[in-house]
């Protein structure tokens, strides 16, 4: 594939070209290399198959030149391109079909111009990613196939019909589907830009399809994601879950039925409706429901929402636009209020010396302009393509990537939608907001808006579970009943709602974790190195001399480390700082703390308690914490209730002015709704009793008081992972022949265990 330096020269190269020709008063040109890389997925437990097919590739690069040319009749303008050619006879090419195709365009202003705003999302593909090989897309395969299996052996639904494993094999179990790596690179240089600008992007798909063929059961699973360390079997356990869930199914007659949208109806129907409203263009057109309405309520006062094209991790976030200009956030509706439009530098420029300017947007002067940035106004469309060619004009490498339609956006470019060569944008998301302090729903970088399905961060819990497990029993101490109660809520919070950059630990605008229960230590480990801060290879290291990842969170040692605790009782009071801190500094950022129940023995947790709803009053109280209860009644000596029992602890914090929610702390479905909650509440901090099983996965550990502070024996770690995983004894073996990862941790414990 064409890297980002030869792009960047041929895009320059070309632009040298057209600015030596007499008749160009300006010009841009546009480069761009891409290519998908697939494997598909064929199991079928009744017929001989290879369970993952052979990798197949594509692979396409071209250039394309808009030129404004001066005419006897005035100024036209025109777009022209060369597929598989970035040569300068490739560009020569491209300006002569520019100029053939040039047409006189009242509306035209000028080519985009930088408008000042900085970049500031740069190098945030996965070099991985894009350097992964066939063998590598196939252990990718196999991944989505093995998490497939292992549901399907774990599923005691199926054990019952089937009796026995080969029974469970008569069944007709068939998984089929496909993972695929989009990867895009492209430059652009123009006449006000003559330095060409960059970007390159990766994602990973997987989509899957599992039966229960004897029973004519069918579901599906899929998955996306931008780096390849947050892969996981996600797709393949999720279509066998579902696959599972339809035996015996029926299907609901015909009738009138009350329908709750969920939050993904929800969004879908903002993004369809309401924010294709909230264009330029449909300003222009006269053809919104937002006509003269900038800076007027327009919805219930808790609807806001935004387009962040520069979020990193996010699947459409990118660090500039097809136009070469940066990215960045627009308010579309901020608390009901119409605060913005998506637009490009055409739609912008025409619009704001339109005539009826005032009676279309409902302002002018700086109001206006300010609504009307051109920094991620690019829409879903037809697929790729650079704005200027029409749809008659694409070439073969201005192909569209029909099999991930929402990762592509359209500009317009005149009257016509013109599509773009080879560059896609991001989605805009739906936010629920509470009034006056703007928050946002769902925060994670890793996945933001989007709304991750359950079942995946159910998988990551799982495979931080395993992590957990191979960690301590390489160190030989370390505390696993904590950090296998408390890992389903860290796993929540960091991949389903916390905002973080794992490449600036120290990003203003990141929301704060901080584990007061220090000893447990070993679970944000695993999630931290799950998001990527730092290589998984590195976990085993915990606890060894010289190693960042000692026995307690050290901040000073290891990034994404907010607070360095242990000496129990203190988390609190830190994050009660951090909290207030960050409202008086007007930051959008939240605070999360986890803490333990034998902790809340400590005298300083309920003077933290008595302090935090009233800290900031009124004008800064602080609605940015969330303080989790990992409750899982066990402590180090023995049971909490014979200690020192902290009940009534509803009552307790309740009684202090807080808000108190109960959940199950391993429902990943009630955390997330528990943190919803908490971002909705205005008046203060809340408070989240998380009830939890100590020792949760793992049936020799659970409610075990033993195992609080005692690391397992190599042994031990095998069993329990297996365990984990819900493989059965007698399935162990094969299951290891599918999922190497899984036989690599194995294969070492295997040889710690004979040391």
């Amino acid at each position: 594939m064409r890297t980002v330096d030869e792009l960047a020269k041929a895009s320059e190269q070309a632009l040298a070209l057209v600015a030596r020709q007499k008749d160009v008063r300006e010009a841009e040109v546009f480069v761009s290399a891409n290519s998908a890389v697939l494997t598909r997925l064929n199991y079928t437990s009744h017929i001989p198959c290879n369970g993952v097919e052979e990798p197949k590739s594509t692979e396409s690069y071209g250039l394309g030149i808009q030129a404004v040319f001066d005419a006897p009749d005035g100024r036209r303008i025109g777009f022209g391109s060369e597929p598989s050619d970035l040569s300068l006879a490739g560009a020569e090419r491209a300006l002569i079909k520019a100029r053939r195709a040039a047409v006189a365009d009242p509306e035209f202003v000028s080519l985009p111009s930088p408008t000042g705003s900085s970049r500031t999302l740069a190098d945030y593909h996965d070099p991985r990613l894009m350097a992964l090989d066939d063998a590598g897309l196939v252990e990718a395969g196999w991944k989505i196939t093995g998490g497939a299996l292992r549901t399907f052996s774990a599923s005691s639904r199926l054990a019952e019909l089937a009796q026995d494993d080969e029974g469970l094999r008569r069944l007709g179990l068939i998984l089929g589907g496909d993972v695929t790596i989009l990867r895009e690179r492209m430059a652009i240089a123009s006449t006000t830009m003559p330095r060409a600008q960059t970007d390159e992007t990766s994602l990973i798909t997987a989509f899957a399809t599992a039966m229960v063929e004897t029973r004519g059961a069918k579901g599906s699973g899929a998955s996306t994601g931008t780096r390849l360390d947050h892969f996981t079997d996600e797709a393949g356990v999720e279509a066998a879950q579902n696959a599972i869930n339809a035996i015996g199914g029926e299907r609901v007659p015909s009738g009138t039925y009350a329908v709750v949208f969920g939050r993904q109806p929800v969004a879908d129907l903002l993004n369809n409706i309401v924010i294709a409203s909230c264009t330029a263009s449909s300003f222009y057109s006269s053809s919104t429901p937002f006509l003269g309405k900038l800076g007027r309520a327009v919805a219930s006062r808790h609807l806001s929402l935004y387009d962040d094209g520069a979020r990193p991790g996010l699947m459409g976030s990118k660090g500039i636009t097809c136009e070469g200009l940066p990215t960045g956030r627009t308010d579309l509706i901020k608390d009901g209020v119409l605060v913005g439009c998506l637009s490009n530098w055409y739609e912008t420029q025409r619009l704001l010396r339109d005539p009826a300017l005032a009676e279309k947007l409902g302002a002018r002067g700086p109001a206006a302009e300010a609504a009307l940035t051109p920094r991620n106004g690019f829409r879903f469309g037809a697929g790729g393509g650079h704005r200027g060619a029409a749809q008659g004009q694409r070439d073969p490498d201005q192909r569209q990537h029909r099999h991930v339609p929402q990762q592509r956006r359209r500009c317009h470019q005149g009257r016509e939608g013109h599509d773009r060569l080879g560059r896609g944008r991001g989605r805009v998301r739906a936010r629920g907001r509470r009034h006056r302090r703007p928050r946002r729903r769902n925060r994670g970088i890793h996945g933001g808006a989007r709304l991750m399905a359950e079942v995946r961060l159910e998988s990551i819990a799982r495979e931080c579970r395993v992590q957990i497990l191979r960690m301590l029993a390489h160190a030989g101490s370390g505390h696993p009943g904590g950090s296998l109660s408390v890992i389903d809520i860290l796993t929540t919070l960091y991949f389903g709602r916390v905002r973080y950059d794992a490449k600036r630990p120290d990003w203003p605008d990141r929301d704060r974790v901080v584990l007061s229960k220090g000893h447990a230590v070993p679970a944000l480990y695993a999630v931290l190195a799950k998001a990527g801060y730092f290589p998984e290879r590195a976990l085993i290291t915990l606890r060894k001399l010289g190693s960042p990842l000692q026995g307690h969170p050290d901040r000073t040692a290891l990034p994404g480390i907010e607070a360095a605790t242990g000496s129990l009782g203190q988390g609190l009071s830190i994050s009660l700082g951090l909290a207030l801190g960050l409202r008086l500094a007007g930051s959008s950022a939240r605070v999360y703390c986890v803490l333990g129940d034998g902790e809340t023995q400590e005298g300083q947790v309920w003077e933290a308690a008595m302090s935090a709803p009233k800290l900031g009053q009124p004008d800064y109280a602080l609605n940015n914490l969330v303080v989790i209860l990992d409750y899982n009644k066990i402590q180090l000596d023995n049971f909490v209730k014979k200690v020192l029992d902290i009940e009534p602890v509803t009552a307790k914090w309740q009684s202090f002015g807080w808000p108190v929610i109960e959940i199950d702390g391993h429902d990943i479905a009630q955390i997330t709704k528990a943190l919803d909650q908490a971002e909705a509440t205005t008046v203060g901090p809340t408070f989240i009793v998380a009830h939890t099983v100590k020792g949760k996965g793992v049936s020799f550990m659970e409610n075990d008081p033993e195992w609080h502070g005692k690391a397992p024996k190599p042994g031990e770690a095998i069993k329990a992972i297996r365990e984990v995983l819900g493989i059965t004894e007698g399935a162990w073996e094969d299951y290891l022949k599918t999922d190497s990862a899984t036989r690599e941790i194995v294969t070492e414990l295997s040889a710690l265990e004979k040391k």
